[in-house]
């Protein structure tokens, strides 16, 4: 439970999150409008690339060991 606490504590794990959310919910949206509906989907694309590579450049630098430890745990 207390490893599980820590990760909240470490704020480049709640940026990665708000962020994963945020393109979660542009991608799964919905219009009928084929132009609008190709941008939001390339911005929703382009926002996950965005947390994927900060992810891995975050944990090559080793400021997101909780999140790897947790899945090692696991």
């Amino acid at each position: 439970m207390k490893k599980t606490v820590s990760i909240y504590k470490n704020w480049r794990v709640i940026i990665l999150g708000l962020l994963a959310m945020t393109a979660l919910f542009i991608l799964a949206g919905e219009t009928d409008n084929t132009v609008s509906l190709l941008i939001t989907k390339g911005i929703g694309f382009g926002l996950a690339y965005i947390i994927y590579r900060l992810g891995k450049y975050w944990n090559a630098k080793g400021k997101i060991n909780e999140l790897t430890a947790l899945a090692e745990e696991e």
